[in-house]
This record gives C-alpha cells, structure tokens and sequence, in this order.
C-alpha cells in the first residue's frame, strides 16, 4: 500500500479507452471506478497509466503528489514486467530455425522463384523461356546491353 500515512483511499471515477463493447453486452468495463484505494471496475490500459489527464495516475499524483506517483509508476512496472514474463509471447533463435520439412519447403519455393525468375528475363529481353536456363549467352548478351 503506497497511501500516504493519515490520508483516505484514491477514489476515482473515469473512463478507459477500451470500449465497453469489446467485453459484451449491458459490460461496464470501460468505466474506471476506485473507490477508498480499490478498483471496483474497469479496465487499466494506457489512458489510466499514461500521461494523459484523468487516468489513475495522473488522480495518484494530484492526490498524493509526485514522490508516491513515482512509487506507483515503479510498482506498476514491475507487476507488468513480471505479468509479459508470464503471460507474452517471446521470440528466441531456436523458433527461427526451420525443421527438416520447413526447410525443404523453403528449398522448394526458392528454386520455383529462380525459375520464375529466369523466365521473367527472358520475357523481357524476348527470348523463348522454355528451354533456357541461367547460363545461357544469349540471354546473359540481351540483358547485358
């Protein structure tokens, strides 16, 4: 609890920027209520912890003033790097590395671009492409000039 000592508990009435519609019918998440320090409702997104006016912090700090919105800040912090520890998505090395199917796919698809490739060449420099391939001086001396 970072109330200061001898003084009562937030209590605020605001809106989130998430729209009730996203939770269902008759929600009334999009509405922010504190009341005596504890959220009753509502949604805590950006326009509660960010620097616009009439969010959580922003009350915490004309309330409280600034040391104890610091506090709040930090603790907020930590609760939400410790909640994408758990709960968000991550991206190491080894999700990049492709199976052995993955990678024969991968084999596969270049090859029909190099194909595709040559064949765009020798259209454009009007050569017949079925029977070309990528060291063909022909086509090497018409895409030259």
């Amino acid at each position: 609890n970072i109330t200061p000592e001898g003084l009562p508990g937030l209590t605020l009435e605001s809106k989130s920027s998430t729209g009730a519609d996203q939770w269902g019918t008759k929600s009334e998440e999009q509405n922010v209520f504190f009341k005596k320090g504890y959220l009753s409702t509502g949604i805590i997104d950006k326009k509660q912890i960010g620097p616009s006016s009439g969010g959580f912090v922003n009350a915490v700090y004309e309330a409280y003033g600034h040391t104890i919105a610091g506090k709040l800040l930090s603790v907020l912090g930590r609760l939400l790097t410790k909640l994408l520890h758990m709960r968000a998505f991550s991206c190491g090395v080894e999700d990049l590395v492709f199976t052995r199917a993955g990678e024969k796919t991968r084999k596969e698809k270049l090859k029909e671009a190099d194909e595709i490739g040559l064949r765009v060449a020798a259209k454009y420099v009007s050569l017949e492409s079925s029977s070309l391939n990528a060291d063909d001086p022909e086509l090497k001396k018409r895409l030259e000039e």
